[in-house]
């Protein structure tokens, strides 16, 4: 509440792709997610698009980036290393040498996921490092990840419990996150910071929590999976509270921070600053889960295309936020789903080659290995739709 109160709240940010280390090539790269299985990261960890950390360490902003979980998970400690970080700690590296009580730990074992509240410490350790020069800072959270255990001690007990047990504990990971935001806040106003510093709040996917059959995440393109929170908080740039209710992604952030403190956009990044007049309010989604879905959303109309299946479904988010109403045999929204599927048509036939240029030689041949399954949705894509897939 305190950041909304100084600061601008984004109501409908999107993921384009439902996956943690999709997010991180996001948020970090400004580029949409490689349509297959595997990720960017998995598949070329050092991929040639600069990363936002890349904009500013040249900027002589000091980088760092720190994990109370693992990052070895689908090589994305290569991927923060070789993308502008310069330093990159998880509870293997840094919080590894921490003394935690057992009771402490909130799962998995010791050495690969510690408690959050050590992201506090650690970070103005850091900062406290060299003061002086600006710095760009990414604390990454796990205790609301799934399975959204907390340490014991921060388990009080809930009045107001829902009864499904999961989502109580991801509800007691929220409020246990917003404490540590609250202590950030807080330690940077100690140091006469707050003025200083632009503080950014937001979440690199959605869970499931049973609305569609489905619980945790990466599985489907519905709403609970995609919409994700974003705030950006600063007394001098944001003295009022602002809210925006245009549609942004993911891919847009790191635009958007380069524009607020006057560097220039890599070429290779595929968003736009969530403050650039005229632009596009239009979210492309993916995922590869159980079957591959490509959607698009632009104003209330959310279409998504199961290319695994070759079956659509069109939402009217205005009317039906909870998307119960499958209107894809709607007249009223015929000609938008039509538009809908030519446009991701498009983007499968132009994203994976675009992404391939930008790997190594090794990644490229294992790309060729997805050309298959791409042109075969690809081809599922155009044929539906009566047009080539690349228009």
């Amino acid at each position: 509440m305190r950041l909304a109160q100084r600061g601008v709240v984004f109501d409908r940010l999107y993921a384009s792709h439902p996956y943690t280390s999709s997010a991180m090539a996001g948020l970090f790269c400004s580029v949409y997610p490689y349509h297959g299985w595997r990720t960017m990261c998995g598949r070329a960890a050092d991929f040639g698009v600069p990363g936002i950390a890349d904009v500013l360490g040249q900027a002589g902003y000091r980088t760092a980036f720190l994990h109370t979980g693992d990052l070895s998970f689908d090589h994305e400690r290569a991927f923060l290393e070789s993308h502008g970080f310069a330093q990159v700690d998880d509870a293997g590296s840094l919080f590894g040498r921490e003394s935690v009580a057992a009771s402490e730990l909130p799962f998995g074992p010791r050495g690969k996921v510690l408690p959050d509240r050590l992201l506090a410490p650690a970070a103005f350790e850091w900062i406290d490092a060299d003061p002086a020069r600006p710095f760009f800072l990414t604390l990454w959270t796990i205790e609301t990840h799934h399975p959204y255990a907390i340490p014991a001690r921060e388990q009080a007990s809930d009045s107001q419990a829902s009864g499904d047990v999961e989502l109580d504990r991801y509800v007691r990971a929220i409020r246990a996150s917003d404490a540590l935001i609250g202590r950030l806040v807080d330690g940077l106003a100690e140091r006469g910071l707050a003025d200083a510093t632009l503080v950014v709040v937001l979440g690199d996917h959605g869970d499931a929590f049973g609305q569609h059959g489905q619980r945790i995440h990466a599985q489907t393109l519905y709403e609970e999976e995609v919409r994700i929170p974003l705030v950006m908080s600063n007394p001098r740039l944001f003295p009022r509270a602002e809210r925006v209710g245009g549609i942004g992604q993911q891919i847009d952030l790191a635009p958007t921070l380069a524009e607020l403190v006057g560097q220039a956009a890599p070429a290779a990044w595929q968003g736009t600053s969530l403050f650039a007049a005229g632009r596009r309010e239009r979210a492309y989604l993916f995922t590869a889960g159980r079957h591959y879905l490509f959607g698009m959303v632009e104003g209330d109309a959310k279409y998504v295309y199961d290319a695994s299946a070759n079956c659509s479904e069109l939402y009217d988010l205005e009317r039906d936020a909870a998307e119960r109403r499958n209107r894809v045999a709607d007249p009223e929204f015929a000609g938008w789903s039509a538009a809908a599927h030519r446009r991701l048509a498009a983007w499968l036939a132009y994203q994976n080659d675009y992404l391939a240029a930008t790997m190594g030689a090794g990644a490229r041949r294992g790309h060729a290995g997805d050309a298959p399954a791409a042109r075969k949705f690809a081809r599922a894509l155009g044929a539906r739709a009566g047009v080539p897939a690349g228009n």
